[in-house]
């Protein structure tokens, strides 16, 4: 139900405007009959504000959207970050020394048990 939420509401912001706009036009059309100005302004400021009033909502679904598309890439990065976080301190402390055979950091230039160096 809530996935695509954001394109959804951006749907809807133009369900709505469409159905502002027809219903101001068929509502100006019937002033007509009783005050012909006051008709025509209905149906064309009538329309203008359903218009800009579907601005907002349909913002707020691009927001939403935006929103959505940037928490993916942030947690497929962290991921990336955390795998290779992951991979630099396992090969960092591969190093085995020479003669004890016991394992130390690959940065150290000697082995801290025998104190060996390479």
């Amino acid at each position: 139900m809530f996935d695509n939420i954001g394109s959804k509401i951006k749907k809807y912001a133009q369900i709505i405007c469409w159905i502002g706009i027809v219903a101001c036009v068929a509502y100006g059309i019937a002033l007509m009959f009783t005050d012909a100005l006051l008709g025509v302004w209905t149906a064309i400021i009538g329309s203008l504000l359903s218009w800009v009033g579907s601005f907002c909502l349909y913002g707020f679904g691009e927001l939403i959207e935006k929103t959505t598309e940037i928490a993916k890439n942030t947690s497929v990065e962290e991921n990336k970050k955390e795998i290779l976080k992951q991979n630099f301190n396992t090969s960092e402390a591969a190093a085995k020394c020479q003669r004890c055979g016991k394992e130390y950091e690959s940065s150290r230039r000697s082995c801290p048990h025998c104190g060996y160096s390479n």
